[in-house]
């Protein structure tokens, strides 16, 4: 990182508009969902849109096509759970992984003809040049003890914001100080800053993928359970939803459930008398059923809903996407 800052290496410039989608932490920032409501609202502007991951996980290096923008062509063992989940819910936009995303970039332009690319998880990528660095931020914790990996959760130091062309604040309506962490900020940048929430749109069933309303199990006993970066934020998504939440179980971020898991799981449940077994949409994606349990999974779908209006987002991209 400190050799592309300094010029020793050299940044490639692709034929296409380049956007990055990332974090200053680890963990989950809610990021993903901002990266499905910025391709959409790009398509719906008229430009040709390739999402760009490495694919959490991988370790092959060679560059996979996961979605044509109309089929998924690759599993979610060999491309990552992400790049799945991102495939499955956006119609017309390819979505590429590969360590190196420059490549990864020119695959899209050659084979799909994108001319607006959006790096995920990319803001200490810096092969790849961007016209545009969005920083995601989780509102219900910012930075964790402020300290930097191993000792805490920052990638890299704060001040590192300054090369942010905007950032936005995900989970506003779970998160606290929203203002005080937003004088904080201003110290190393003068980018805009949006704020966001994560809306409930419908649960969808494992077994037939029929759907039901985001209020089905409101005051109905559930045993839920989820391996992503901030579990808190779907614990607390339940109970807004007016969940009767018997057991809450954890897992580690992008864990790979097996049928030994899954069986945990499931006598739990029967035990505790669950209606139902609730998880993730991106948990769903490493969930695999081998038989059928008497009790339903369900995952909840969840979406980006900008509270500022839409222009400001579209304020920030007008000047990138002008040409």
């Amino acid at each position: 990182m400190m050799l592309y800052r300094r010029r020793i290496l050299p940044s490639v410039r692709l034929r296409a508009r380049v956007i990055s989608v990332g974090n200053i932490t680890v963990g989950g920032t809610g990021k993903t969902p901002v990266v499905a409501t910025l391709a959409r609202l790009l398509v719906k502007k008229g430009f040709r849109v390739g999402i760009l991951s490495r694919g959490y996980g991988r370790h092959e290096k060679e560059i996979l096509v996961v979605s044509d923008g109309r089929n998924i062509l690759e599993t979610p063992r060999k491309a990552g759970d992400e790049p799945i989940l991102l495939a499955r819910s956006l119609d017309g936009i390819s979505v590429v992984v590969g360590k190196n995303r420059a490549k990864a970039g020119q695959k899209a332009i050659e084979s799909f003809g994108c001319n607006v690319l959006i790096l995920d998880d990319a803001f200490q990528h810096h092969r790849l040049k961007r016209d545009l660095d969005l920083v995601i931020i989780d509102s219900t914790n910012p930075w964790g003890n402020g300290r930097l990996i191993p000792a805490g959760p920052l990638r890299e130091p704060l001040s590192r914001l300054s090369r942010a062309d905007a950032v936005l604040f995900s989970r506003v309506d779970q998160g606290k100080n929203l203002t005080t962490v937003m004088t904080q900020i201003r110290r190393w940048s003068q980018a805009p800053m949006l704020t966001a929430i994560h809306r409930s749109v419908e649960w969808v069933s494992m077994s037939d993928g029929q759907k039901q309303p985001k209020n089905e199990f409101r005051g109905k006993a559930v045993l839920a359970f989820a391996g992503i970066g901030n579990p808190t934020s779907f614990r607390n998504t339940l109970e807004t939803l007016g969940v009767d939440i018997r057991e809450f179980l954890t897992f580690r971020d992008h864990h790979w459930y097996t049928d030994k898991d899954l069986s945990e799981i499931f006598m739990r449940a029967d035990r505790l008398k669950a209606e139902a077994v609730v998880t993730t949409e991106k948990d769903s994606i490493r969930v695999s059923l081998q038989e059928a349990w008497k009790i339903p999974m369900y995952f909840l779908r969840i979406e980006c809903e900008l509270k500022e209006n839409s222009g400001t987002l579209e304020s920030i991209l007008k000047p990138v996407l002008r040409s």
